[in-house]
């Protein structure tokens, strides 16, 4: 299926946000990081990660081509916010005051062993160390 820009095209209008696709996908919107369509899944990775096994989840995902794509990553920031002010639209997130199911993991890193994550009840971002188990929704196009 071709992914659509957020742009009508011809007599055929792009998606709404939180639209599902038909690759099963979701569409969030435009992402601040790459400029182009992003999408993500109808749901959170199954259990908790720390950031290692959320980067060798991305890469099982890419290698089986979930929802026939291979490019899904860790979402920026940037896109983590995008995600976080979308939510409800988007939908399933965990938005509970538990640490640590509503924080989700970022690509970012530090040179000290931590990566930053974004609460999702309150839409901070954190730094928490590598080690920690977290939530993790990964992030294509």
């Amino acid at each position: 299926m071709a992914k659509d820009s957020g742009r009508t095209v011809g007599k055929r209008t792009a998606p709404q946000i939180g639209h599902m696709m038909d690759d099963g996908t979701v569409y969030v919107g435009v992402s601040p990081s790459t400029k182009k369509a992003m999408f993500t899944t109808s749901r959170d990775a199954p259990r908790l990660r720390n950031f290692e096994e959320a980067q060798a989840y991305r890469r099982d995902r890419n290698k089986r081509k979930a929802h026939g794509h291979d490019d899904w990553r860790l979402a920026t920031p940037g896109e983590l916010a995008v995600l976080f002010n979308r939510s409800e639209r988007i939908g399933r997130f965990k938005i509970s005051s538990e640490h640590p199911d509503n924080l989700y993991w970022s690509s970012k890193q530090d040179g000290y062993g931590s990566a930053v994550v974004r609460n999702f009840s309150n839409g901070r971002e954190e730094n928490r160390l590598k080690d920690y188990r977290a939530s993790l929704r990964l992030v294509c196009g």
